[in-house]
C-alpha cells in the first residue's frame, strides 16, 4: 500500500484489509484513488471459504480433526477462520500447518494433510474432481 501511495507501483496485489484499508486512505489522502481490478475467494452469495476434507474419508465431526494436520495460507482470513472455528470446538492449534494455497491444494491432494482451509477457484477445482468435500463452510 505505501507504494502504491508513493506512485512507485502501479499494480498490487494484496489481501481483504488491504483493500478495505485502502478505502479509508482514500479519505485521509484526497488524490490516492485507489482502484479493485479483481480479487478472488469469493462467490456470488459472498462465501467461498471452506475447510475441505478428503472425499470418502472418515472425517464427519470436528473431533476427528484433532490429530490430523491441517493446512491453510498462514496471516491470512482463512488462517483466522479457522482458529475461530478450532476454538468453538475446543481443538489444539498444533497441527495447523502454513504453506502458500498452491501448497496447500497440492499436500491435500497428495494426502499430506488430513484438511485443508481452501478458498475459491481452487474450493470448487478439488469439489469439481471429486477430490474434496467441504466440512465447514464460510
Amino acid at each position: 500500500m505505501e507504494e502504491l501511495i508513493a506512485g512507485r507501483v502501479n499494480i498490487a496485489s494484496v489481501g481483504d484489509y488491504p483493500i478495505i484499508a485502502s478505502r479509508t486512505l482514500n479519505q485521509i489522502l484526497p488524490r490516492f484513488k485507489p482502484q479493485v481490478l479483481a480479487f478472488d475467494g469469493k462467490t456470488r452469495s459472498g462465501g467461498g471459504i471452506s475447510l475441505v476434507v478428503p472425499t470418502g474419508s472418515n472425517i464427519h465431526h470436528p473431533d476427528d480433526l484433532s490429530s490430523l494436520p491441517i493446512a491453510t495460507v498462514g496471516s491470512s482470513s482463512a488462517s483466522y477462520r479457522l482458529k475461530e472455528w478450532m476454538n468453538t470446538f475446543g481443538l489444539q492449534a498444533e497441527p495447523v500447518i502454513h504453506r502458500g494455497m498452491e501448497e496447500c491444494v497440492s499436500g491435500f491432494l497428495g494426502g499430506k494433510v488430513g484438511a485443508s482451509v481452501l478458498w475459491e477457484p481452487y474450493l470448487s477445482w478439488v469439489k469439481s474432481i471429486g477430490a474434496g468435500t467441504p466440512l465447514v463452510s464460510e
